[in-house]
């Protein structure tokens, strides 16, 4: 794929984490302790670009399990590689163990998704990638993910209903320019005008599929996106737990505690055990903890969370 609104395609990672790398990763202190700490919800959640593009990822998933035992909760996909993804979950299968979640990227109705990803084939194989798994295993979680640009702004109740005629979940979130991460060759159009906004909030109020999403995340994340849009979160700011809970490491081994701010080290070079109380590190983390940070609606700690909007 070469999506318009992710330029994270256009990297050529010339450097891949090994294996030696992910198991040091894996048994250093801090993320053992994380792991004891959290228990079940310690969760490692497998993404980059097209992770079924990485030729060992069952070995890479065997290591990391015999690590931190059943903490593989998810796989991100474009869907486009049904066999390669089918393999990995029959590898799965076979040990006893299941995903949670398969989340797969839906950027809206056949002629807009095709068009920002630049291949005329690309919805037809995802869509025939979901029904092959709920076929092979019809329990397997499955999640559409609609990222909202301004092609695809009115494809909100589409998409809510093509997950339903799935008998898959389905979320949605604003674009968001990551200058850092996924778009660091060009920078997109994230803006949306009144109009896109007022037909953005016409799709999410009263919308009964959107009630369905309450087993991952709270309604009331996508009921505030009209609002967020409209540059409301500036004076309404949510807790971010990025900083306490989570970690974003790249296939070449650049490291972030929040993808919009810029990455302080590679794990290549310093462990996470060593880095923990570097100046720059705790500076970056106070940032976000006490808000001095960019505004986002990104669907991690900020606003994912079960008790947030009660």
């Amino acid at each position: 794929m070469s999506c318009h609104h992710c330029d994270i395609w256009n990297n050529p990672y010339l450097s891949r984490l090994s294996l030696e790398e992910v198991k040091n990763l894996f048994s250093s202190d801090i993320i053992q302790e994380s792991y004891k700490h959290h228990g079940d919800f310690f969760d490692v959640a497998i993404s980059w670009w097209e992770p079924m593009l990485i030729e060992n990822l069952e070995e890479v998933m065997d290591l990391v399990d015999s690590l931190v035992p059943g903490s593989i909760h998810s796989i991100s996909t474009n869907g486009t590689l049904p066999k390669r993804l089918l393999q990995v979950l029959l590898h799965w299968k076979k040990q006893g163990k299941s995903l949670r979640k398969i989340n797969i990227s839906l950027d809206g109705n056949q002629i807009n998704h095709d068009m920002q990803r630049w291949q005329s084939w690309s919805f037809q194989r995802s869509i025939k990638t979901i029904q092959k798994i709920k076929k092979v295993f019809p329990d397997q979680h499955i999640e559409l993910k609609l990222t909202i640009t301004k092609q695809n702004h009115k494809d909100i109740i589409y998409i809510g209903k093509l997950a339903n005629k799935l008998g898959v979940f389905f979320s949605f979130k604003p674009v968001e320019n990551m200058t850092n991460y996924t778009n660091q060759w060009w920078d997109i159009h994230s803006d949306f005008t009144n109009e896109e906004i007022n037909e953005i909030e016409k799709q999410i109020v009263k919308n009964r599929y959107i009630e369905k999403q309450s087993f991952y995340i709270n309604p009331n994340f996508f009921n505030a996106i009209p609002e967020y849009l409209r540059n409301w979160l500036g004076e309404a700011k949510k807790a971010c737990q990025v900083a306490k809970n989570s970690v974003t490491i790249m296939p070449d081994g650049k490291t972030y505690w929040c993808i919009l701010m810029k990455s302080v080290w590679s794990i290549k070079e310093n462990s996470i055990d060593q880095v923990w109380e570097w100046e720059q590190i705790k500076k970056q983390r106070n940032e976000i903890l006490s808000w001095e940070c960019p505004e986002c609606m990104l669907m991690c700690w900020s606003f994912k969370s079960k008790n947030m909007y009660a």
